[in-house]
């Protein structure tokens, strides 16, 4: 199913993990240049060269077009609910939030930080509760996306009716109420 947010969701953090842009336009341009290349074999009479050419230029130039469509195809969200994993725009994968309330946060997040470019890079995962196996991984994140997800399990009491909810959301999700 296509992802969807649920009544009262909000999306508090996300990130793509893929192909960047300048990989897929590096293809494509070498892919470019070979198909001019055949092209001027063909208009020179090289007819063996050329089909050999043509072919090929024309089969990357496909396959650029394709991983260019299908670049950055998994994208992980956090939710004030849940995480979402979705591969080119549907659901894979889906974990509620309540499976990390009240664990501490050293049990599911783990990261290291290196520093390059002026400040502090993480490499982040998050681990399932029970099993500790990497629910998403995630290279170069910065360091407000840390905080962020150091929430996840963090849970808040509504002061109306005492629900426990996820620090996330703004309002209780039993009785409506501000947190």
């Amino acid at each position: 199913m296509k992802f969807k947010l649920r009544p009262n969701e909000t999306v508090e953090w996300r990130s793509k993990k893929g192909t960047g842009f300048w990989a897929r336009m590096g293809i494509g341009v070498v892919g470019t240049l070979l198909f001019l290349v055949g092209f001027q074999f063909l208009s020179e009479g090289w007819d063996t060269k050329v089909s050999a050419g043509l072919i090929l230029a024309i089969a990357i130039i496909v396959g650029y077009i394709a991983y260019a469509i299908r670049g950055n195809v998994i994208e992980y969200r956090l939710t004030n609910q849940r995480i979402v994993i979705t591969t080119f725009g549907r659901v894979t994968k889906e974990y509620p939030l309540k499976m990390w309330e009240g664990k501490p946060v050293s049990q599911y997040l783990k990261y290291h930080v290196s520093y390059h470019g002026g400040g502090p890079r993480y490499n982040v995962s998050i681990l399932h509760p029970k099993t500790l196996d990497a629910v998403l991984h995630c290279k170069d994140i910065n360091e407000s996306t840390i905080t962020i997800l150091k929430k996840i399990g963090h849970i808040v009491k509504c002061k109306y009716c005492q629900t426990t909810n996820s620090v996330f959301n703004a309002r209780c999700s039993h009785c409506g109420g501000v947190i």
